[in-house]
């Protein structure tokens, strides 16, 4: 059995966003991927001021979100410099894509 079969096989789920260490149960009632988590996920890579909230107090801020204590204390656990990284590339995605757009419509 390869090692990525065995993980799969384990109802484990490991994720790269996460601290060293840090698993996320895959089972459904732990909502771990639910659409309150990837929501509040999505608006922490585009919203700067939320961002740096979270990294202030990443536990307070997610609660404020709405998300159950379990996925904050989760969260908290986050590696915050990949979180930033992918903030920052997912803004300058967006700039390149406005740019792009804005000259497209520039030419017709």
């Amino acid at each position: 059995m390869s090692a990525t079969a065995a993980i799969r096989r384990s109802g484990d789920c490991w994720h790269s966003s996460t601290a060293r260490g840090t698993r996320w149960p895959k089972d459904e009632r732990d909502s771990v991927s639910s659409p309150r988590l990837e929501g509040f996920l999505a608006r922490l890579y585009t919203d700067q001021t939320l961002l740096e909230a979270f990294l202030r107090q990443p536990e307070a801020v997610a609660r404020e979100a709405g998300l159950a204590d379990r996925d904050a204390a989760m969260l908290a656990t986050i590696d915050r410099d990949g979180l930033v990284m992918a903030a920052r590339s997912f803004r300058i995605k967006r700039q390149v894509a406005r740019r792009h757009r804005w000259s497209w419509l520039q030419r017709r």
